[in-house]
């Protein structure tokens, strides 16, 4: 894998955590507040986690096969 490779999954890694923490932080955050009528998670934030997840798939599978291919991985 290119270096350049790396460093982009790396960097998409960290935003998709940060990501999927934010959406659970906003859910729970909802839920506990006593002024609120409903918590809930709006469609686009199932999108935008769904298609996230796609590609932290195709990455993982992507290293795992320079892992195999005993090319250096981040």
């Amino acid at each position: 894998m290119k270096k350049s490779e790396k460093v982009l999954f790396a960097i998409y890694k960290v935003l998709y955590v940060i990501t999927i923490a934010a959406m659970i932080f906003v859910y729970f955050r909802a839920v506990f507040d006593k002024t609120g009528t409903y918590s809930s998670l709006s469609s686009n934030d199932f999108f935008v986690g769904g298609l996230m997840s796609v590609v932290m798939v195709l990455i993982a599978e992507k290293e795992s096969r320079a892992k195999k291919n005993n090319i250096a991985v981040l």
